[in-house]
């Protein structure tokens, strides 16, 4: 049997846009047709595909389709590129990667700065946490992302990148408030803290380790921006585990405070793609193994 690619964009269609309707649209098709379509490659690998739920989801075997169509697609567009059949002043070679919030507002962009400036790459980024990333890689949807797991999913390969340090940094002025006696598990009882989302751990595993505690419980503002919780920080709204690389210059100036200056989270970065990259992803890891040791600490691990 010999995959028919037009089901399979079919199906990758409704999966991206999560719609039967939105996905008929793209393909100029009727809803119908997407449905037969789908249906047709079942029928042909002989188990169901997709999830008909609220919205569809793909089965495992649906994702593994989807992520080697995507790497067929990637493919194709650079061999056409290098045969001079797309107009190279016009084409762009695509990637679809996911990366965690404060990679992206720190260090990731200015380490393939040259590589886009030299390049005809578009990049389409998904701020996610590392596990969700890496489920990201699992199904298909990125051809790389940035997650804390050193060891690679199945079908992939991993590559350790560096480690930020995060600083536990508050205001003078938040500090006066409730650090006025020092940083104590009492006070961080009653302090306002900030994480980004309910599955961010980072603030509390340094509590745990740092006043060597099983478990602790703070007050938490969510928010889901690297950069406003360095405003928050600043405003004296609450206190947080930033990047050393955002709170360098506001601690060395007197305007942060680093209220642990022995002690800080570690946490450290590793680059996930696919076996078997397309040349833009090769371009694209190469760029962050030559640049990112720049930005982050290393262990020296070879």
């Amino acid at each position: 049997m010999k995959l028919d690619y037009k089901l399979l964009e079919a199906l990758a269609w409704v999966a991206k846009l999560a719609s039967f309707e939105k996905a008929a649209q793209k393909l100029f098709i009727t809803q119908s047709a997407v449905s037969q379509r789908i249906k047709q490659l079942e029928e042909r690998i002989g188990e169901p595909l997709l999830i008909r739920s609220a919205p569809p989801q793909l089965t495992p075997r649906g994702q593994r389709l989807i992520c080697h169509l995507q790497q067929v697609q990637l493919l194709e567009q650079e061999l056409l590129t290098e045969f001079n059949i797309l107009d190279k002043e016009s084409h762009f070679l695509p990637i679809n990667i996911a990366i965690n919030a404060d990679s992206l507002a720190t260090w990731f962009l200015p380490c393939i700065e040259s590589l886009l400036s030299s390049h005809q790459i578009l990049l389409s980024i998904q701020v996610e946490d590392e596990i969700r990333a890496l489920q990201l890689l699992k199904r298909g949807d990125v051809a790389g992302c940035i997650s804390c797991q050193p060891n690679p999913i199945s079908g992939c390969e991993t590559h350790y990148l560096g480690d930020i340090h995060y600083h536990c940094v508050a205001s003078p002025q938040f500090i006066t408030r409730y650090f006025k006696d020092g940083f104590t598990l009492e006070n961080t009882k009653k302090a306002p803290a900030i994480i980004f989302n309910q599955f961010d751990t980072l603030h509390e595993d340094f509590l745990i380790q740092f006043f060597d505690v099983p478990q602790v419980h703070y007050p938490t503002h969510l928010i889901p921006s690297s950069d406003a919780f360095l405003a928050v920080v600043e405003n004296s709204i609450a206190y947080a585990l930033i990047p050393h690389m955002q709170v360098n210059t506001a601690i060395a100036a007197g305007k942060l405070i680093n209220l642990t200056p022995q002690h800080y989270e570690i946490r450290s970065l590793y680059w996930h793609t696919w076996h078997s990259p397309s040349q833009a992803i090769l371009l694209l890891t190469k760029s962050l193994k030559r640049q990112a040791h720049h930005f982050l600490f290393s262990k020296n691990i070879k």
